[in-house]
C-alpha cells in the first residue's frame, strides 16, 4: 500500500519525502500554548512544527487528561507515521494533575521512542514569565497569580511576538531555576519547557533563529498589523 501524502508545508509535491524535521507537540488545550508554538514554525524552513489539538477538550471534565494527550498524539503518530529524527513533545502543567498521573505519561514517553515530556510547575505561564524575569518569588503558587504577573511584567499582557523574542533568556533562566534536570517533574516555580525549545533552536541553529528574529518576525508583524 503507498504512503499517505502527507499536508505539512515543507513536504515536496510528491509527498513522500519531507525535508524537514517533525515536532509534534500536544498541549492540554488552551490556546496559550498554541499560539506560542506555532511561531517555531517560522524559524526555519527545516523543521514542521504541528499542534496535535482536541478541539472538545474541557480540562474541568476529563480529570484523565494527561493520559488524554497521550492518546490524541498516538492517533496522530498512527495517520502520520514518523521519521526517525522526528519528535513527539507532551506539553502538560502540574496545576490540574496528580503527580501519579503525570508519571504514568512519563513513564509512557521514555518507552516511546522519540517521544518527550515537558511539565510546567504550576502553568505553562512559568515559562512565559521566564522570558522576561530570571528569578520566580515564592509567592507566585497559583496559574492565576502567573497570568496577573504576566501584565505587570509587559504592558498589555502576555503577546507571542514580543515574548517570543526572549526565547534564548528563558531557556538560560528556566535551565538554572531546574533543580533536577534529570528527573520530569520540576519543583513550583520550575518548568521543563527548555528542553523543547533547545532541541528545535539546536536542530536549525542560532543563525536561522536570528534571521527569524531580524526577517521573518517583522514581516509575521507588519501583516497582522495590516489584517486588524
Amino acid at each position: 500500500m503507498p504512503r499517505k501524502k502527507r499536508s505539512y508545508k515543507k513536504d515536496v509535491l510528491d509527498g513522500n519525502y519531507r525535508d524537514s524535521r517533525l515536532f509534534a507537540i500536544a498541549c492540554e488545550g488552551e490556546k496559550t500554548e498554541k499560539k506560542y508554538f506555532e511561531l517555531f514554525q517560522y524559524f526555519s524552513q527545516r523543521v514542521t512544527i504541528h499542534i496535535i489539538e482536541d478541539e472538545d477538550y474541557k480540562p474541568s471534565h476529563n480529570k484523565s487528561a494527561p493520559k488524554h494527550v497521550v492518546e490524541r498524539a498516538a492517533k496522530f503518530i498512527a495517520v502520520h507515521d514518523l521519521k526517525p529524527d522526528d519528535e513527539v513533545w507532551l506539553v502538560l502543567d502540574v496545576d490540574r494533575w496528580t503527580f501519579e498521573q503525570l508519571k504514568e505519561v512519563a513513564d509512557y514517553c521514555q518507552q516511546s521512542s522519540n517521544w518527550n515530556i515537558v511539565i510546567s510547575n504550576p502553568c505553562f505561564e512559568v515559562w512565559l514569565y521566564l522570558h522576561k524575569k530570571n528569578t520566580i518569588s515564592t509567592e507566585l503558587d497559583t496559574s492565576q497569580k502567573y497570568k496577573t504577573a504576566l501584565n505587570e511584567v509587559e504592558k498589555g499582557g502576555y503577546y507571542p511576538y514580543t515574548f517570543i523574542t526572549e526565547i534564548e533568556n528563558a531557556i538560560e533562566n528556566a535551565k538554572k531555576l531546574d533543580s533536577n534536570k534529570s528527573h520530569f517533574f520540576p519543583n513550583l516555580g520550575e518548568t521543563k519547557v527548555y528542553k523543547l525549545a533547545e532541541s528545535v533552536i539546536a536542530f536549525i541553529g542560532k543563525n536561522k533563529l536570528q534571521d527569524f528574529f531580524d526577517i521573518e518576525l517583522p514581516r509575521l508583524i507588519e501583516n497582522r498589523n495590516k489584517s486588524r
